[in-house]
């Protein structure tokens, strides 16, 4: 049994404090959608490139296009998931 001085486990230890949120910032989501689009982007423009080079149009650029969306998506997701989680 507990007696009245002791402390919690998370107060003795610092690594089992849980860890404080940062604040969410109004740049929050326009950095969020920066991302977002710029992983859409790039990825569709290395495809497009791609599909240049090696005469394959279409596929490659909707690949990149879909890899983008997909990149895009993770980091949104890490990124709420950090504030909001």
């Amino acid at each position: 049994m507990a007696e009245p001085g002791d402390q919690h486990r998370s107060d003795r230890n610092p690594r089992h404090r849980p860890k404080a949120r940062p604040e969410p910032s109004p740049w929050l989501v326009a950095t969020a959608g920066m991302e977002l689009a710029g992983a859409v982007a790039i990825l569709t423009l290395i495809g497009w490139w791609l599909d240049s080079q090696w005469s394959t149009r279409p596929w490659l650029t909707l690949t990149g296009a879909l890899l983008g969306m997909v990149v895009g998506f993770h980091n949104l997701w890490r990124t709420c998931r950090r504030y909001f989680d």
